[in-house]
This record gives C-alpha cells, sequence and structure tokens, in this order.
C-alpha cells in the first residue's frame, strides 16, 4: 500500500512540476517574466482599444530568446 501511495505522489508532482516547466519554458521564448506576463495582456487591451499593436521589445523571437537564456547558439 505504502509503495502504490508513493507511486501515486510522484506521479502528481511530477505533472505539477511539467506543468510549471512548460509555462516557464513558454514565457522564456516569449522575452518575459511571469509579471511581464500579467501586465502585457492589459497593454495589449489598452493597444487594441486604440487601434494599435502591442510589441514586447525583449521579445526577440523565441529560438533567440532560448539560446540566450540557455546561453548556447553561435553567440554562447
Amino acid at each position: 500500500m505504502a509503495f502504490l501511495l508513493t507511486y501515486i505522489l510522484a506521479v502528481v508532482l511530477f505533472l505539477a512540476v511539467s506543468a510549471m516547466a512548460g509555462w516557464h519554458l513558454y514565457m522564456v521564448a516569449c522575452g518575459e517574466t511571469s509579471v511581464e506576463t500579467h501586465d502585457h495582456e492589459q497593454y495589449r487591451k489598452v493597444a487594441a482599444q486604440r487601434g494599435e499593436t502591442f510589441v514586447n521589445c525583449y521579445d526577440l523571437g523565441w529560438r533567440k530568446n532560448l539560446e540566450l537564456f540557455f546561453n548556447v547558439g553561435p553567440n554562447g
């Protein structure tokens, strides 16, 4: 019984950590922090109301953002 409970706990924790890792990799690929993600939602709404497009000046494209974050690639 203890083995089964340990296995269930490990699976649940794996899913939770995987979801968090996936979300943070997505944010790194977008060139944002968690605070900026919430702020940029508001900026996009305001820009849309004005008929403009919000552009994140730190977003260099997902590939370049990941290369810079993990310090790999031609400039790494």
